[in-house]
């Protein structure tokens, strides 16, 4: 008996040292988001339709829960007037196999104006304006995402009192082009954390996403690049 002991005290040592250790290695704990983005609308676009209504995913791509009320959602606009944030949709919560989780409230945060010395990338993708969402929990749910999971929302907003159609030059910073109704990622379009700065998103726990939201003026920068508070 004694020889068995002494035998088996040190294999089961060395095999949870290896177990914790490859836990340790292969989980990311800090926060890892991603957005997607679609037309909520099948077959149209901002281009052609009275009112802007794009839908977000915003994915939970980091080895822990995360806290969806740390983040805001910032979109940019070019109109001669104010564009109008009309209302949204509860923002539901889900996990990494679609099941639905809570519901968070969704927020407009106040309207920001941008500079005329902002210097856009072209005279197809302009801003003078930002439109943000953030989020708050709903009375009996939490606003945690669990890992792998995500979180859809689609606002909608409207010009000159629904106006159509909502981008009638074209020009908008964050026009949704795509009709086929397939989630893609899109650097015209930026997540922000709690500290104000824009988010480096992840496309999986370590691979950064090479369309991360990035700035609509000159120099263009995003968050994995120098992320600083948004300028405007």
């Amino acid at each position: 008996m004694k020889d068995h002991v002494h035998v088996w005290k040190p294999i089961l040592a060395f095999a949870a040292t290896v177990v914790i250790s490859g836990t340790a290695a292969g989980q990311v704990l800090e926060p890892r988001w991603n957005l997607q983005v679609r037309n909520a609308d099948v077959g149209t676009d901002s281009c052609t339709q009275a009112a802007f209504r794009p839908e977000f995913k915003i994915i939970n791509n980091s080895g822990a829960p995360q806290d969806i009320t740390t983040v805001h959602v910032h979109s940019y606009m070019f109109n001669a007037t104010p564009v109008e944030f009309v209302n949204s949709t509860t923002a539901a919560i889900f996990d990494f196999q679609g099941a639905f989780l809570a519901f968070a409230n969704v927020v407009p945060d106040p309207d920001v104006t941008v500079p005329a010395s902002c210097v856009p990338p072209n005279d197809a993708r302009k801003t003078n304006q930002v439109r943000s969402l953030g989020f708050v929990a709903q009375p009996g749910f939490g606003p945690i995402v669990p890992p792998s999971g995500f979180v859809l929302l689609i606002p909608t907003y409207r010009r000159d009192g629904g106006a159509s159609p909502f981008d009638f030059q074209c020009n908008d910073f964050s026009k949704v082009n795509n009709t086929n109704h397939e989630f893609r990622d899109d650097h015209f379009f930026s997540l922000f954390g709690s500290d104000g700065k824009r988010i480096c998103e992840f496309i999986t726990p370590r691979i950064t996403d090479p369309e991360t939201g990035s700035d609509p003026c000159f120099p263009f920068s995003n968050g994995c690049v120098n992320p600083q508070p948004d300028p405007h």
